[in-house]
């Protein structure tokens, strides 16, 4: 190992943080010349989210908005990565 040889990554790196609203995020980044899509499944309770209704919100440089509703401590999040770009995911508690 001098350091010299190729190194093999995914495309798709995210991770997932808990912001002191309530509010959850996933930062999606993808490091390939081609768009890739990102699937992810949370169990919200799992996380330490409290709340069964959430907002999905995909923000990214060129837009912010509005993915949809889901109901339940599962939430399942579908999102196309532009090609060397970063998507974040907001998915807020919501009352109703």
């Amino acid at each position: 190992p001098s350091g010299d040889g190729p190194v093999t990554l995914k495309a798709i790196h995210a991770t997932l943080w808990r912001g002191v609203n309530g509010d959850a995020g996933i930062l999606i980044a993808n490091a390939d010349t081609e768009a890739h899509a990102f699937t992810c499944t949370l169990d919200m309770a799992q996380h330490g989210f409290t709340g069964s209704k959430w907002r999905l919100e995909s923000v990214t440089t060129a837009e912010s908005k509005v993915i949809g509703d889901q109901d339940g401590s599962t939430v399942s999040i579908t999102v196309d990565v532009p090609a060397r770009d970063a998507v974040l995911l907001r998915i807020s508690p919501t009352q109703g």
